[in-house]
């Protein structure tokens, strides 16, 4: 049984979020290593990024909540990159969903 191309090229949070935004890049890149940096343990966020939702609302959560006084558009631009990463994730199962359908008939 052969997978479509798109199916058997799943990636990584980061690898989908870069796909989407390939000019912040850097800026992408620079997060998930500072979100690494700033989670420690059991609950550490990857370098790579992560689907897991929990996971993710706790991230969300640490970044509404660090610097707080801060009025800098940071905050904003890194809640985007967790919620691209949300996203993507469906998409991908969206069309892993559809090419099992499509080789099962």
């Amino acid at each position: 049984m052969r997978r479509s191309k798109s199916v058997a090229d799943m990636r990584t949070p980061i690898d989908l979020i870069i796909k989407r935004h390939p000019e912040k890049k850097k800026l992408i890149r620079k997060y998930m290593e500072k979100w690494n940096k700033r989670t420690t343990g059991g609950q550490q966020w990857p370098k790579e990024g992560t689907f897991d939702p929990t996971c993710c609302d706790e991230m969300e959560a640490i970044i509404k909540h660090h610097k707080r006084n801060d009025k800098s558009d940071k905050r904003e631009v890194q809640i985007h990159c967790l919620t691209q990463g949300m996203q993507a994730r469906s998409e991908q199962d969206s069309m892993f969903k559809q090419s099992r359908e499509v080789t099962q008939q």
